[in-house]
């Protein structure tokens, strides 16, 4: 009886030391947290806009000029804009380029290494977000052609020439609102597939070039100056013969009276 005691007993403990071990094993376990899921906006459909625009001195801008050429070939880019300018103490080019925009980054990267930057002066990137405009634009171009769809099944329909006429004008007029959304579609497209860079680079004039340029310079104004006076002096001559011959007359009345005295 005693035995049989001891077992149920003995038994018990074992049970309950099992029990508390496997209380302890899951709690030793980590809890995991769980976390409000954060949305992160899908940017591969957003209708982005962007624009550049680069200023840097470079050593030859000859030498620059041609390399973004040939960059704007490579990444099937087009040059917008192209000027040339020179003054006395630096001479330049301005460029408008229009490049795809998925090698935007890479070009503009590539402008500030392998363009010879001596001095970067200026570099601005600007993102606009045209996404909300476009799908409106284009929602409201649905509606009208479905509308445009109607009237023109309605004009089949007509029965007199009151009718008729009527749904020409709505057409007429809604035709002009299609053609305007479609523009403007076409232009958020063409400015959202081409980025535009704007890029600007200098070269500074060397004092003997400047000297050189500012003394021929002097000489030809000076030149112009004398022919100036010339001009000037032609247009008096009749004031310069009176003048003369005043004085002439004056010497020789002068000249009589002293003979008489």
């Amino acid at each position: 009886m005693k035995t049989s005691l001891f077992s149920v007993f003995l038994i018990a403990l074992i049970f309950l030391a099992s029990c508390h071990s496997a209380d302890r094993s899951v709690s030793s376990e980590p809890i995991p947290v769980q976390k409000d899921a954060v949305s992160v906006p899908d940017t591969s459909t957003r209708k982005l806009i962007k624009e550049a625009d680069l200023s840097f001195e470079t050593e030859d801008i000859e030498a620059t000029a041609i390399q973004i050429r040939l960059m704007a070939t490579a990444h099937k880019a087009y040059l917008a804009e192209e000027n040339r300018f020179e003054y006395d103490s630096e001479k330049g080019y301005n460029f408008t380029v229009r490049v795809p925009a998925t090698d935007f980054d890479k070009f503009m990267q590539e402008v500030l290494t392998q363009c010879n930057v001596k001095k970067l002066n200026n570099k601005s990137i600007r993102v606009n977000d045209v996404t909300d405009e476009y799908i409106d634009v284009d929602a409201r171009l649905k509606v009208k052609k479905e509308t445009e769809a109607h009237y023109l099944e309605l004009l089949k329909q007509a029965r007199n020439l009151e009718e008729t006429v009527e749904l020409e004008t709505q057409l007429s007029n809604l035709r002009t609102e299609i053609e305007s959304a479609e523009g403007r579609i076409k232009f958020l497209s063409n400015q959202v597939d081409y980025s535009t860079i704007r890029v600007g680079f200098t070269e500074k004039k060397g004092l003997s070039n400047r000297f050189l340029n500012e003394f021929t310079s002097a000489i030809k104004g000076g030149w112009q100056v004398f022919l100036k006076v010339i001009i000037g002096i032609s247009y008096l001559w009749v004031l310069i013969v009176f003048f003369f011959l005043g004085r002439w007359g004056f010497l020789r009345y002068r000249r009589r009276k002293k003979d008489k005295r």
